[in-house]
């Protein structure tokens, strides 16, 4: 069964990551980290009723309505059948500290007479996404359904003993008639359990709780069912509850007369919370939900420029652990010869990649800086204070010594090699932060040295970046083209370019790409390259919100000509000129792009990456965590400059 891209809700506790579809589907469960392994097929639950299985999946039998449990990361999902004879309340959420998946049903009868009903739980696990060489038996000591393979356990059973199951092949279809035929072992990824609900009078409702309990050991599973079945749902609920309650009252509060931005704020610090692995410090860019590559590169990876900014937005909401924790992954994963690969997992592997981008470094230093200027820690510089140099080292040297940018490198969207805007300012942002935090320590010619680099890659920009006859900024120089863009370009007699790299492979230069794009906000937020009101930048800004705004829809698109999922508005660039807005003082625009963002989130309350052009509505990855960071970043912004009085 092919899973969908989109999901409508995600739990977790930094350390297991499910995902949810609005249907109840249980779609992904990640452990023992948020990122890797994704170790679940599928799992869904039905009632057998009038001689005929009712999966609570199937929209055609059920209206289902979904949401989270105010500030919190637990799910509810209320449904009710078409023929109105029965109504489900389902709660999900993953315990705090003992890393149990829970899933509580209530069941009602809302027919006129008595309801005679079963209850049936599947799941299908692939271990480590591998669809090979996985297992289930019937655990009779606990009275669940163990599932195995490659060193990994799940074990999934309920609060109450089960009526029957079966392990193994065949044990979906035999669901379908409400009885299984207790199989005790098979080499199958898939299982069934049932248990008999009885006679449900008019208006009586009965409850069962499901226990996903993942292990190294068998043992280990069997303690964490015993564990959780001795708690009970109200216990294990009540903690869980009050751990997310906590976790947003020990953040910074914003109460404002905008009730629906008031939640958002809080649900983008829940989302910050849940993709924030709380053992290493790698926070992913959003849960995984295209491992196979076939429409993107995946998502369930640690990008350092994403990382970046969650961290420095969780930082100036009050959440210091969070970032200081993705900081110290940072210094862990540093190359030797001081920058970052593209991508990695939380554990500080490196992940697939295409191509360097030396943004990420520049950012990551300036992030360090950030969090040293919040919460003035110098503890916790010089304890970075290797990476600091390191990276700077890196960023010093790797300057085109004709333009002063920095070199040929992947730009901020990860599709073009050349010298970028976005990648100058990033590099100039972490070369000033790098000099300041050299400057703290009494590193002064390392800072002069870094400063002037950066002022150097500042004068570049202007020189070689902005494009007189077009009145703004360019997004790249020394653009890498095919041979065919190549020799257009130079039988038009523009500049061109060409070099051997190793090995003797050519590489083919075009002198620039004028194309309007979001990216170039970055000059002045967050790397401060310029003043927002700036005249060049003024001119550049028009060029993106007359270029780049989605007629139909509204919000700001990438750039022109952007055709990754169709080309729409994404969340995050809207929310940057947001931003920009607000520095510029142009207060009520920006509260225009963050009513936008606002009106865009999904019935779950979170944001996606991309809104669809035409219909307004969630078109790709859900939650995206830049997206969340962008709006924590937005209204922080918006409260700390200005009038005090003003709400957003």
């Amino acid at each position: 069964m092919e899973k969908p891209y989109l999901i409508s809700s995600v739990i977790g506790n930094g350390r297991m990551l499910a995902t949810l579809g609005r249907n109840t589907e249980l779609y992904r469960i990640f452990w023992p980290h948020i990122d890797n392994f994704q170790h679940l097929q599928n799992s869904f639950a039905g009632i057998f009723m009038h001689g005929a299985m009712r999966w609570l999946t199937d929209p055609g039998l059920w209206r289902h309505e979904q949401s989270y449990c105010e500030d919190t990361n637990v799910v509810e999902t209320l449904l009710q059948s078409h023929d109105g004879l029965v109504q489900v309340r389902v709660v999900d959420f993953v315990e705090p500290e003992r890393d149990v998946l829970v899933r509580h049903f209530e069941i009602g009868n809302l027919s006129d007479g008595a309801l005679p009903a079963r209850f049936v739980c599947f799941a299908a696990f692939n271990f480590q996404n591998n669809p090979y060489g996985n297992g289930v038996l019937y655990a009779a000591e606990y009275d669940a359904l163990l599932y195995y393979g490659r060193g990994y356990y799940f074990l999934v059973g309920g609060d109450r003993a089960n009526n029957g199951f079966q392990a193994g092949a065949g044990a979906l279809d035999d669901a379908h008639d409400g009885y299984l035929h207790g199989a005790v072992l098979n080499m199958s990824p898939e299982g069934c359990q049932v248990w008999d609900l009885g006679s449900l009078e008019k208006g009586q409702k009965t409850e069962l709780t499901l226990f996903f309990c993942p292990g190294k050991t068998w043992a280990e599973t069997g303690h964490k069912l015993q564990w959780a079945r001795q708690q009970g749902y109200r216990q294990l609920f009540a903690a869980t509850k009050h751990y997310w309650t906590a976790f947003l009252a020990r953040g910074r509060q914003v109460h404002t007369d905008d009730a629906d931005l008031n939640a958002l704020y809080k649900r983008s610090l829940l989302v910050g919370g849940l993709l924030c692995d709380r053992e290493n410090g790698g926070i992913i860019a959003a849960p995984e939900m295209d491992e196979k590559y076939i429409k993107s590169g995946g998502y369930g990876y640690c990008w350092p420029r994403d990382c970046v900014f969650v961290a420095d937005a969780m930082a100036r909401a009050g959440y210091g652990d969070i970032a200081a924790r993705f900081y110290r992954w940072a210094a862990r994963t540093q190359l030797p010869e001081g920058d970052w690969y593209q991508r990695y997992d939380t554990e500080g592997n490196l992940a697939p990649g295409w191509g360097k981008q030396v943004d990420q470094t520049g950012a990551v230093l300036w992030g360090i800086w950030q969090y040293v200027l919040v919460y003035e820690d110098m503890d916790f510089l010089r304890e970075l204070w290797p990476t600091v140099f390191k990276g700077a080292v890196f960023l010093s040297s790797f300057v085109d010594r004709e333009t002063a940018l920095p070199l040929p490198s992947f730009d901020l969207w990860e599709e073009r090699l050349g010298e970028h805007a976005y990648s100058a300012a990033a590099v100039y942002g972490g070369l000033m932060g790098a000099a300041d935090m050299a400057r703290k320590l009494g590193y002064d010619q390392e800072a002069d040295n870094w400063h002037k680099t950066a002022l150097n890659i500042a004068h570049g920009i202007v020189k070689y970046l902005w494009d007189q006859e077009k009145k703004s900024f360019i997004r790249t120089v020394k653009k890498t083209v095919d041979r065919g863009e190549y020799e257009y370009h130079r039988q038009q007699g523009n500049w061109v370019a060409t070099f051997k790299r190793e090995k003797g492979y050519e590489v083919f230069q075009i002198w620039k790409d004028d194309l309007t794009d979001a990216s170039l906000l970055g000059l002045v937020y967050p790397f401060e390259v310029f003043s927002p009101v700036d005249e060049k930048i003024k001119h550049t800004v028009d060029w993106i919100e007359r270029v780049l705004t989605c007629p139909r829809t509204g919000g700001i698109k990438r750039y022109e000509n952007d055709h990754y999922i169709g080309g729409n508005p994404w969340v995050n660039t809207t929310l940057w000129l947001a931003i920009y807005m607000i520095r510029a003082q142009r207060r009520e625009q920006a509260k225009l792009f963050l009513r936008w963002a606002i009106n865009h989130r999904t019935e779950t309350g979170l944001l996606p990456e991309q809104v669809d052009r035409n219909s307004g509505r969630p078109a790709w990855i859900i939650p995206l965590s830049w997206s969340h960071a962008m709006f924590i970043l937005a209204v922080l912004e918006f409260l700390d400059s200005g009038n005090r009085e003003e709400k957003p």
